[in-house]
């Protein structure tokens, strides 16, 4: 279920509100474990016993490690529970599955065709994530940084609660399990979470959605009839596309997490505006990074030790999160691609970047990302090699191809200006504005109903592109 479909703003999120908020506290975990694993199951009802499977398993597993005493036999419990974890990860992601005609069993779950993928019909949604979260959950009870659950409703609403479920943010068991055990839910965090959702909402189909399609368009294009100059429209596009998609789904979900009375880490701060590849890695999906850090590169020795080791960590770190999004070569070379990088800046090279000139420095980060960029959204790398010849003059189709054209107009140019506005901090350069000079004692009361009238507004929008277009594509669903 998608947070911009009718379905989940119209029916699933006000029905969750109103049983959430005329149950007793003390029944609150339990209505939004069940609100969770409905939304969970939505889409694909088989997939929800994985989730259920890996609940049961990681609670098990967390009060084992946390009960047993040897420090042996605790990091034994710890490498057996994170390998089941990645095990399950690494089958359902990586491989086909072609279950075997089961007596009674076959009558109810389909045998898929040769060529076909499994039953499951594609990767089960957000088990990436959910992954995450379970490896966060034992390694902080190994680490004795949080207490297991006793009830396996706690630890059940910590690795399926709906707004972070899908696609993250990633937040870490010792910072949310304290709210999990106690919250409220006040007006002014309400009211904070319901404009962050808005927000979020409006990034996603007023702007990700629009300038998305025009991305597909080009990309689709057969590399004879691609020209240069819509090689890097379509670049632009697409740069644009994933972060409002991603970034306002992490709205979202903070601010879904707000109206329930849960506090949610950031997971994007303006990456665009980064002045090298290793800031854009402190403002793009910061959970992801922070989590590699904490869970891989640290425990590898971190920034210790020789350049030639510090480089090699920083290499095997993104091979992993490229690997993470998919096991395609393209995937690879995208997370080795920026390990090269964030190398390079641990020499002379970043040396050089920080006491270059801001836009010169802004300039070599977006072009060092956007680069990265084809890799990730290429089917092959063939496509992508011809992409990159394109770009660079090399070769080039005509000027217009396939009516490109189409996407040559207010529908699609006005949200790609309009997002490349939004890549800089402008929103709270504005938010942060003396308004006292202008409306006195009020400014305070001005500068909330300036806001409320524009999350209203893009409410509206947004909800009736909700109901009149069928392009609402998610990319991160596919991890």
């Amino acid at each position: 279920m998608l947070f911009s479909s009718v379905t989940f703003l119209f029916c699933f999120l006000p029905l969750s509100l109103l049983i959430y908020g005329i149950t007793p506290r003390s029944w609150a975990n339990a209505v939004l474990l069940v609100a969770s694993l409905v939304f969970y199951a939505c889409p694909a009802p088989g997939n929800a016993w994985l989730l259920l499977t890996s609940i049961v398993f990681n609670w098990i597993a967390g009060l084992t490690i946390e009960k047993t005493h040897s420090r042996r036999a605790k990091f034994l419990s710890l490498t057996l529970a994170v390998a089941a974890n990645l095990s399950a990860l690494a089958f359902f992601k990586y491989f086909e599955l072609r279950p075997p005609a089961i007596p009674l069993v076959s009558e109810f779950i389909p045998i898929p065709a040769p060529g076909q993928r499994s039953v499951f019909h594609s990767i089960p949604v957000g088990i990436s994530f959910f992954t995450f979260h379970a490896i966060s959950y034992l390694v902080d009870i190994y680490r004795g940084e949080a207490t297991a659950f006793a009830n396996p409703l706690g630890i059940g609403l910590y690795l399926s609660f709906f707004p972070q479920l899908i696609s993250g943010p990633i937040a870490r068991f010792k910072l949310l399990a304290p709210q999990i055990r106690a919250r409220t839910v006040t007006l002014s965090r309400f009211s904070a979470g319901a404009e962050r959702f808005l927000f979020g909402l409006g990034k996603k189909l007023l702007i990700a959605d629009p300038v998305g399609a025009a991305a597909d368009h080009v990309f689709a294009l057969p590399l004879p009839d691609l020209s240069t100059s819509n090689a890097w429209f379509g670049l632009l596009a697409y740069s644009l596309q994933i972060y409002f998609d991603f970034s306002g789904y992490s709205d979202m979900a903070i601010g879904l997490g707000q109206l329930f009375g849960f506090e949610l880490p950031e997971n994007f701060n303006y990456p665009y505006a980064s002045r090298s590849v290793r800031e854009f890695w402190r403002r793009w999906h910061i959970t992801l990074s922070l989590w590699f850090r904490d869970y891989v590169y640290i425990p590898l020795g971190g920034s210790r030790g020789s350049k030639w080791g510090v480089a090699a960590r920083l290499f095997l770190v993104f091979f992993l999160c490229g690997w993470w999004h998919g096991n395609q070569l393209s995937f690879v070379l995208w997370g080795l691609w920026h390990g090269l990088f964030l190398s390079l800046e641990r020499s002379a090279w970043g040396a050089k970047i920080a006491r270059a000139p801001a836009l010169a420095a802004r300039t070599y980060t977006i072009l060092v990302v956007m680069a990265g960029w084809v890799l990730f959204r290429s089917p092959t790398l063939f496509d992508a090699a011809g992409f990159y010849a394109t770009l660079l003059g090399l070769r080039s189709g005509p000027s217009y191809g396939h009516a490109i054209l189409l996407y040559h107009t207010a529908k699609t140019l006005i949200p790609m200006a309009v997002g490349i506005l939004l890549t800089m901090p402008i929103f709270p350069w504005l938010c942060a504005l003396n308004l006292q000079p202008l409306f006195g004692k009020m400014a305070p009361e001005w500068a909330y109903g300036l806001r409320v009238s524009l999350a209203l507004l893009v409410f509206i929008l947004s909800s009736s592109f909700a109901a009149s277009q069928t392009y609402h594509p998610f990319l991160y669903f596919q991890f």
